[in-house]
């Protein structure tokens, strides 16, 4: 004798209603998404353990440091290019480290590392002059540049580069920071 099939109804048994459920799901119950890959992280992006400029360093990296030390932090995407100065890019916000003989001589930073008086690239010249009312101009000839010596330092400044106006100077009221380094004019490498 062959069996019922159980997928088919038989015409005397009563149709089964579907369960109705709830069609939204409550956001409570709502698990995220796991996903198997990281997502990228830039280096020009601020994250939660991005680096702060104090004095004359940059989280652990520090003008005056040795090629070896400097390399050591991690900061630095590596080889260097040049001859006795060297031009690392960086990272973490780190966008470029010169390195000569003496030493690490210059840091550029990012965007979203600012000064620790709040000043970063993309602030306006009274910004400047409003955090530094003793910047200087880098070079007598141009005003393109300014220079701010970082305190409890005889060597280490601010540098503040600007996009200059038609004349070469900086307009008070448009000239924007392009640069922010932290410079040894005691390691130049020049």
């Amino acid at each position: 004798m062959k069996e019922p099939d159980s997928t088919q109804r038989s015409p005397s048994s009563p149709a089964q209603e579907p369960e109705v459920t709830d069609t939204e799901p409550d956001v409570a119950d709502t698990e995220p998404e796991v996903t198997d890959t990281e997502p990228e992280v830039s280096d020009t992006q601020p994250t939660a353990d991005a680096l702060v400029m104090r004095g004359g360093a940059v989280g652990p990296l520090r003008l005056g440091m040795t090629r070896a030390q400097a390399e050591a932090t991690g900061l630095l995407a590596l080889p260097g290019e040049g001859g006795p100065c060297r031009q690392y890019r960086g990272k973490r916000g780190i966008e470029e480290v010169t390195i000569g003989p003496r030493g690490v001589a210059t840091i550029e930073v990012s965007p979203f590392i600012p000064t620790p008086e709040g000043v970063a690239v993309g602030d306006g010249y009274r910004d400047v002059r409003a955090a530094y009312p003793s910047a200087i101009p880098r070079d007598p000839a141009g005003e393109d540049e300014f220079r701010v010596p970082v305190p409890g330092s005889s060597t280490a400044s601010y540098l503040f580069a600007f996009d200059p106006n038609q004349s070469g100077g900086v307009s008070a009221s448009t000239g924007r920071v392009t640069s922010v380094y932290l410079e040894d004019t005691d390691r130049a490498c020049s």
